[in-house]
């Protein structure tokens, strides 16, 4: 795929290296604007699903994946077994914090309750874009 692009935008070219390479960089520039421009948009959409008071102190400062994670412990307090009764929640989620350094469902439920925030130190250091 790649060799078909290149192959379509340097045409027939004849022309001197030079040309060639600018055509080249050319190529690589406009392929990588688009890229840009779809990786902006997809994570405007997944910032979007993340507006909830909880993570407004973690956003765009946490991977993605961290937080989608996180937000999948955050549905599971939604689930109407838990919202009977919390002690419903599973016995794993002390091992899931220690696994993968992420906040679980019972921490996450305290901060609702308490009307706290999530902070960076709730996530691993290897989830943070900073690191």
């Amino acid at each position: 795929m790649g060799h078909g692009i290149l192959k379509n935008d340097l045409g027939n070219s004849r022309g001197d290296l030079k040309e060639v390479m600018n055509k080249f960089h050319l190529l690589l520039n406009r392929i990588y604007d688009s890229i840009r421009q779809q990786e902006t948009q997809e994570s405007r959409k997944v910032i979007q699903r993340f507006n909830i008071d909880l993570f407004e102190n973690v956003k765009r400062k946490i991977t993605i994946y961290a937080l989608k994670l996180t937000l999948q412990q955050y549905y599971r307090l939604q689930e109407p077994a838990v919202l009977e009764d919390s002690v419903k929640l599973s016995d794993y989620t002390h091992r899931y914090t220690t696994a993968l350094g992420l906040s679980y469902a019972y921490d996450i439920k305290y901060r609702l309750d308490h009307n706290k925030r999530l902070k960076l130190v709730d996530f691993h250091g290897h989830w943070r874009y900073d690191q």
